[in-house]
C-alpha cells in the first residue's frame, strides 16, 4: 500500500515495529503543520517524547511522511551524508538542523549538537526520522525508520 492511500486508513495510524526504549506516541499531525514537511498538505507527522516535561518536548523522536520528493524542514539545502539502508535503499543523513542566525547580520547556522535525521525517498514519497543526538544513534534512526516503511 503506498503512503498516500495509507495516510487515509487506520492502518498507518498503527504503531511501527520498533520504537527506541522509552518513547511513547504524544501527537499525530497531518496537513500544513509545523514542523517535518511543513510546506506540504499531505503532510503526517509522528510525535514521541520520554515524558511530558518541557525539557522531553525540547528533544523528541518525529517521523514524517509526505507524497512528494521535498527535503525536511530545517536541512533544506544542506548536503548529507548518504546511508545504505539495505535493500537497495539509500537514505540521507543530517548530523544537525538548520537554526536561526545569532545576530541580524548573518544567515541560518547550522547546528550539530541538539539534532540529527535521517530522510529516504521512495517511489516519488519521502520518509523522515528525526530525534536528539544526545541519546538516539543513527542506527536508532535507521531502525525506527525502517520499522515504519511499508
Amino acid at each position: 500500500m503506498r503512503g498516500q492511500d495509507m495516510a487515509q486508513t487506520t492502518a498507518f495510524t498503527e504503531p511501527p515495529s520498533w520504537i527506541p526504549s522509552g518513547f511513547k506516541m504524544r501527537r499525530r499531525e497531518s496537513g500544513l503543520s509545523k514542523a517535518g514537511f511543513s510546506d506540504r498538505s499531505d503532510h503526517v507527522s509522528y510525535v514521541y517524547t520520554r515524558g511530558t516535561r518541557n525539557e522531553d518536548w525540547a528533544s523528541p523522536l518525529s517521523f514524517h511522511w509526505t507524497g512528494e520528493p521535498t527535503a525536511l524542514d530545517a536541512t533544506e539545502n544542506r548536503e548529507g551524508v548518504r546511508v545504505d539502508l539495505g535493500g537497495g535503499r539509500m537514505g540521507i543523513y543530517h548530523d544537525g538542523l538548520w537554526g536561526p542566525p545569532l545576530d541580524v547580520e548573518s544567515g541560518p547556522v547550522w547546528f550539530s549538537g541538539t539534532a540529527h535525521s535521517l530522510t529516504l525517498e521512495i517511489a516519488g514519497e519521502t520518509w523522515a526520522v528525526r530525534g536528539p543526538r544526545d541519546n538516539l544513534t543513527l542506527m536508532d534512526l535507521t531502525k525506527t525508520l525502517l520499522a515504519w516503511l511499508p
